[in-house]
């Protein structure tokens, strides 16, 4: 029996011989390819076996100009260091930070840092009801009665009592106390050459206190300032008020 076959003839297809060179399409020019091989070397240079470039001390050494200078400050004199020791703004801040450092020494719980020559950020009114806190007594000033108190409307923790002495001829004195923190030193002491028979904050600003004394004067302080003098007083001539003021109002809108 005969069969027969299909032969089918299957051509093979030749891959074409495309050879591609390291260059990019686009075309570089002699100086850049000089200055890429100064820069990153050439292929042998990476294939070599020279490894000094990879030790530190083969590396340039760079001379930092630009390095930070400590700047030597002068040292003061004698009459300089007086004169910032007596300068205002030196003593308010002695004043304030040496009020803190003795607050902190006193009080654990409250906030020591509070600065009452500032404006309270709410002037909302608070009833509480009235207990007994503490006795306010300063032993330095012995044999003064107390003539007149008042209560910062701002600050209502803050307290002013003015002094008078056994004798006419004493002079003014007036203490801020405080009672919130539990010092036994007042925040601040005032002083007038005459006794003070009325005092008041003012209403607006909590580190004025405005007195009256027994000849008729009216006296500002500034619990602000480290001056324990009267900041502003009336002048006192014969034609002036020259009678005991006992009473003081404040009055808006004149």
């Amino acid at each position: 029996m005969i069969t027969t076959h299909q032969i089918i003839v299957v051509p093979k297809i030749q891959k074409p011989n495309v050879s591609y060179s390291k260059t990019t399409q686009t075309e570089i020019g002699n100086d850049f390819r000089e200055k890429f091989d100064v820069e990153f070397g050439n292929k042998e240079d990476e294939d070599s076996d020279d490894d000094s470039w990879k030790s530190p001390t083969s590396w340039p050494i760079i001379d930092d100009k630009n390095e930070t200078k400590t700047e030597i400050v002068p040292e003061l004199s004698e009459n300089e260091k007086e004169q910032i020791l007596k300068s205002d703004e030196f003593l308010s801040f002695f004043s304030q930070a040496s009020r803190v450092l003795l607050r902190e020494l006193a009080e654990i719980e409250n906030d020591t840092t509070i600065n009452y020559s500032l404006d309270h950020p709410s002037l909302q009114k608070f009833s509480e009801p009235i207990f007994f806190n503490r006795v306010f007594f300063n032993p330095k000033f012995p044999g003064f009665a107390v003539s007149t108190l008042d209560f910062s409307s701002i600050h209502p923790e803050l307290l002013v009592v003015a002094y008078t002495g056994l004798s006419k001829t004493s002079p003014g004195l007036m203490q801020v106390w405080n009672t919130k923190f539990k010092t036994t030193f007042p925040e601040v002491t005032l002083t007038t050459t005459t006794p003070i028979s009325v005092i008041k904050f003012l209403p607006d600003r909590p580190n004025i206190i405005v007195g009256g004394l027994q000849n008729g004067q009216l006296c500002v302080w500034d619990i602000q300032s480290h001056l324990k003098s009267p900041i502003q007083k009336s002048t006192i001539s014969t034609k002036s008020h020259t009678y005991p003021i006992v009473m003081e109002r404040f009055v808006r809108g004149i």
